[in-house]
């Protein structure tokens, strides 16, 4: 008698009641002997069963099945930092489907995870290795990465092109700047409204100091944009480097209270460094450091620097086969050369890509001395990774910022 009450307070969906009538039953039996009272509770042990189903099946409730729990612990999971992760699940992003599940560290390094998500405002985001990619309706809308600020995203479909220059490259892929490194949480409200935003990204900005470029002033009237030169010419017929953003502007720039004055010789000019750094840094809002390690926040002065302690993640690694992995590359990222014979094996030389040409060339655009300034045309050296050129030969490493 004890053996079976303990079991039926052992079971979580006993009915008081029920129980009462089955205590009733076996002890009226008590007195039987032990053959019986084996038989009936058989009986009784049957009958409890059938009926415990039977008010669990009337109230409307379903058994959850072990794989059910897990998927939604899975679905309920933020991926990220626990608490932005929190954040933007309350702001909205309520995910309605989810397939696959982990992400895991955020290195850079290629992880075989997919992950889609649904969210109520129609977007999927499909995430796979370090990149999230979000789809709507009308396809893909923007590819975001890990420890990058740097956003690709769908827009307008625009032309690149500069005068003398055989090629173009045409797409809809504009490029802005997230306030923070990515840690895998979308802010949708801040997705939707750079989508909508028709104001110069990154490669628009590039753009703005190739040859024949219109001279662009600020309220102060100083000059901010226009057809930029390298740097001034050097007592060997050369130009020189060293012309970087606030030499061109003019202005001494502050770095934590140690200030770089500009050279007057310099005014308008940009090398490749330079240029990267107008662009990201004073044009975009990036951190900037005249010390030689960016510490993986702010943009050093050197290329080689740049890829060494720039902000972001390389997206091709120094060292490995940098031609065979160009279809990793998206616009906005940026491009290293050994091009130099006369500094050994460093990085020397940096430039941002655009994209695929009309020819299908993996084409960038940089600043260097034999075209005087920025351009994306030929000059000095053939404008892509691929192929026998200059750059491509001596084509590296890339980053995202």
């Amino acid at each position: 008698m004890l053996m079976l009450r303990g079991t039926f307070f052992s079971c979580k969906l006993l009915n008081h009641k029920l129980f009462i009538m089955l205590e009733f039953v076996i002890v009226s039996i008590m007195g039987m002997n032990k053959r019986k009272i084996t038989a009936v509770t058989i009986f009784v042990t049957t009958i409890f069963i059938f009926g415990a189903s039977t008010v669990f099946a009337l109230s409307g409730a379903t058994v959850p099945s072990a794989e059910s729990v897990l998927t939604d612990n899975v679905n309920d999971q933020p991926v990220g930092d626990s608490a932005e992760a929190t954040q933007s699940n309350q702001e909205g992003a309520k995910v309605s489907s989810t397939t696959a599940v982990s992400q895991q560290a955020i290195d850079g390094q290629a992880q075989p995870t997919v992950q889609n998500k649904q969210v109520e405002s129609g977007l999927v985001m499909t995430r796979s290795g370090n990149t999230t990619v979000v789809t709507d309706g009308t396809g893909w809308l923007a590819t975001f990465t890990d420890g990058a600020r740097t956003v690709s995203m769908r827009g307008s479909q625009r032309t690149f092109s500069e005068p003398g220059a055989v090629y173009t490259v045409t797409h809809n892929v504009w490029v802005r700047l997230l306030e923070a490194p990515f840690k895998g949480v979308i802010d949708e409200a801040w997705l939707q409204s750079k989508v909508s935003d028709t104001s110069l990204d990154a490669l628009g900005i590039a753009m703005q100091y190739i040859s024949g470029a219109p001279t662009l002033t600020d309220a102060s009237n100083r000059t901010y944009a226009s057809d930029a030169d390298y740097g001034p010419i050097g007592p060997d017929g050369i130009r020189q480097e060293g012309s970087d953003f606030n030499d061109y502007l003019g202005v001494d720039y502050d770095y934590n209270g140690v200030s770089d004055s500009y050279e007057i010789d310099q005014l308008g000019a940009l090398d490749c460094s330079g240029y990267m750094r107008m662009i990201w840094g004073y044009r975009l809002g990036m951190k900037l450091t005249n010390q030689a390690d960016g510490m993986g926040v702010a943009l050093p002065r050197r290329a080689v620097q740049m890829y060494a302690s720039g902000p972001g993640v390389a997206t091709i690694a120094q060292g490995s086969d940098a031609r065979a992995n160009m279809a990793k590359l998206q616009p906005g990222d940026l491009v290293f050369s050994d091009a130099s014979t006369d500094d050994g094996t460093a990085i020397d030389h940096v430039g941002l890509y655009l994209g695929k040409d009309s020819a299908g060339n993996y084409r960038f655009i940089s600043s260097r001395k034999t075209a005087n300034g920025p351009t994306m045309s030929d000059i000095g050296g053939k404008s892509v990774l691929n192929g026998t050129g200059l750059y491509a030969k001596s084509f590296v490493a890339a980053r995202r910022l």
